[in-house]
This record gives C-alpha cells, structure tokens and sequence, in this order.
C-alpha cells in the first residue's frame, strides 16, 4: 500500500522531468537580445517609434505628391476647373488619401499657397534696407516684382478664379495688399500720398508686366521701361504735384 507499483512510479518522474523541461523561466531569468554580456552599455532602439516613423515619412511624401499635383493642375486649367478627383487622379492616389490629408478643397489650396510662397519668394520690404535713393528704390521695386511675376507666371489665372471661390479671394487679396505695402515702403523717402502710390501700385501689376513680355521685351527691360515711365512722371510733378521735382538719378 505504501509504495507505488513500478510502472506509476516511472510514468509520475517522467511527467516531472516533461514539465520541467518545457516549462518557461522565470521572467527574471529571460535573456533580452540586449542582455548579452556583448550588449551590455549599448542603447536599444524602440521597435515601434522607428515603424511610426516610416509611416509618418511615407505619409508626408503622398501629402507633398498631392500638392504637387494640385498645383500643376492649377497651373495648367485653374483652381476652379480643378476637382479633388482630378488631383487623386494626378498623384496616382486614391481619392480617399485626398481627403485624408486634406479633409477640405479649402485646406488643400491653403497648403498650395503656402508651398507656391515657398516657390516664387514674393520680394519683401527688406529688400530696401541700406538703399536710400529715391530713383534706386524705385527701380528695385520694379525689377523685384517683374522677377517675381516671372517665378510666378500663373498668378493672372490664379486671379482669374477669386470671383469664383472665396479662399482664393481672399489669398489674392492677401497678395495684392502686400504689394501694395511693398510700394509705400519703396516710396518711402519721397512720403507720397494715396494717389501716387496707387498709380506705382497699377503700373507695377501683373498685366503689365504680361503685356510687356508678349510684345517682345525681356524681363529686365521691361522693368527698366516701366521704371523710366514712373521716373519721369514722379519728376513730372506727379500729376501736378512738385514734390517729387527733386528725384535725381
């Protein structure tokens, strides 16, 4: 009764020994690939942060793809003509990957914007610092925006488009108050009045420089024509006024 027959015994160690050998170490004993005694003092890189990486990396390049697109686009028959569809088509993505990125057509034209800013560096009011010869400032001004105008050569179909959607409206908008301040502040030293600096304003606008560059001229030469033409009616008298009598150079 008090011992067990042979063949229990051997079936009840053999269980023993199994279960042992199968059974998992304690967690204090589990050896991290960076536990070996080769590792040791060198530092781990989370797993999951570098795949999140990736991802945002591989998200950012479908975001920029689709900008690009939709810029092309514009470029080519307006921000009007242009649908969401037309851009996921462009960037050979889905129309969902449109939405997801830009949840708005809206949203989509203000990330245009801004990477057209980055594009076509409208001249800023910097450019006049250390320059303080009336006629030099003048001719800078026009120069600086007759290069821009080059660098953004579809601003007039752009333009053409703010009486059909508020959002470029009110970027157009934007864009012309700019340079208007642009021009107040290269007519600074002659402390012109409103007039005269909506007459600079008109005669440095996008059509004229277009208009110019069709009839044959190159850029710096128009800019030196329409420079001239602003120079001698500032001479002039301004429209009757003689406090510009004194521009020289």
């Amino acid at each position: 009764m008090g011992s067990q027959p042979a063949p229990v015994a051997f079936l009840t160690r053999r269980f023993h020994w199994t279960w042992r050998a199968l059974r998992p170490p304690p967690r204090s004993t589990v050896r991290r690939p960076g536990d070996h005694p080769q590792h040791r003092g060198r530092k781990r890189l989370p797993s999951r942060p570098y795949r999140l990486g990736r991802r945002a990396e591989s998200s950012e390049k479908t975001r920029r793809r689709i900008v690009e697109a939709a810029l092309a686009l514009h470029v080519e028959k307006g921000i009007a003509s242009t649908s969401a569809r037309d851009v996921a088509s462009r960037a050979t993505v889905g129309i969902g990957s449109v939405y997801n990125h830009f949840p708005t057509y809206e949203a989509l034209l203000r990330a245009c914007a801004a990477e057209v800013t980055l594009i076509t560096q409208p001249p800023q009011a910097s450019t006049f610092e250390g320059i303080e010869a009336p006629a030099e400032r003048l001719r800078l001004l026009v120069r600086e925006l007759f290069g821009y105008y080059d660098r953004y050569h579809w601003f007039e179909l752009i333009r053409c488009d703010r009486h059909k959607l508020p959002v470029v409206a009110q970027a157009v908008q934007r864009r012309e108050q700019s340079r208007r301040e642009l021009v107040r502040e290269a007519l600074r030293p002659l402390e012109p009045d409103e007039p005269t600096v909506t007459m600079v304003f008109a005669l440095t606008d996008f059509a004229v420089h277009r208009a110019l560059i069709e009839d044959g001229m190159s850029t710096a030469g128009a800019a030196d024509q329409v420079a001239a033409v602003l120079l001698a009616w500032l001479r002039g008298g301004a429209g009757g006024s003689a406090s510009f009598s004194g521009i020289s150079g």
